[in-house]
């Protein structure tokens, strides 16, 4: 790439801005591979304790950019949340269960039906604090659950895609790790409109501090 851009001066002049529009978007390119090896390193390790502290807001950044490749053009994702949102836990199975909840979303949202065309993809996550505790929401505008399915989602091996696309044990294994954390999970679905996981948090007690008043500046698209 630097031996690259050393030709910028040597183009015509008409040529030059897409050739450093096209230099800096493979410059992200690398910059955010290089950030998914880190997080999947960090991700592999052996640790299986939920003591020691998590930080929501960097959880769900890091859940994002592993599934950084499905979203973007076609699906929008937004995060509102403080800068930080310290909880007691592990961040690592946490990364692990938005990572579920995510891919979940982006498979609903491609489920939609093409006729009438719908409105783009779109995931949203908001944190809001709640006393020393937190309120993490995940919301998304993809095929949503069938009424009498809702309480079956957490069942191990139930699953309503097709046979091959799941064993059904993404969404089990994601509440065994958000009761060993405390959390309190409420679903609410509208077929064709929308899913929205709320989760609610016990926090940590610098999840009470000045710094962590929601900061709309760290928001994602």
């Amino acid at each position: 790439l630097h031996a690259l851009a050393t030709f910028t001066r040597s183009l015509p002049e008409k040529d030059r801005e897409d050739f450093e529009d096209i230099l800096k978007d493979i410059r992200e390119g690398v910059e955010r591979v290089s950030q998914i090896v880190i997080d999947l390193r960090q991700f592999t390790r052996e640790d299986n304790g939920i003591t020691g502290d998590a930080d929501l807001t960097e959880v769900i950044r890091r859940a994002q950019r592993m599934v950084s490749h499905q979203v973007g053009k076609e699906i929008a994702f937004n995060l509102t949340a403080p800068p930080h949102s310290f909880i007691q836990g592990n961040g690592n199975q946490l990364v692990q269960v938005f990572v579920n909840f995510f891919q979940n979303s982006i498979d609903a949202i491609h489920e939609r039906p093409a006729d009438p065309p719908p409105a783009p993809g779109r995931i949203d996550v908001t944190i809001e604090q709640l006393g020393k505790g937190w309120i993490l929401e995940v919301r998304d505008n993809g095929v949503g659950i069938p009424p009498e399915n809702l309480a079956k989602i957490f069942d191990p091996f139930f699953t309503s895609k097709d046979v091959g696309k799941g064993m059904g044990l993404g969404l089990s294994i994601t509440h065994q790790i958000l009761q060993s954390h405390g959390a309190v999970v409420d679903v609410d679905s509208r077929p064709g409109q929308y899913t929205r996981f709320q989760l609610t948090f016990p926090g940590d007690i610098r999840g009470t501090s000045s710094d962590s008043a929601l900061d709309p500046s760290h928001s994602l698209s």
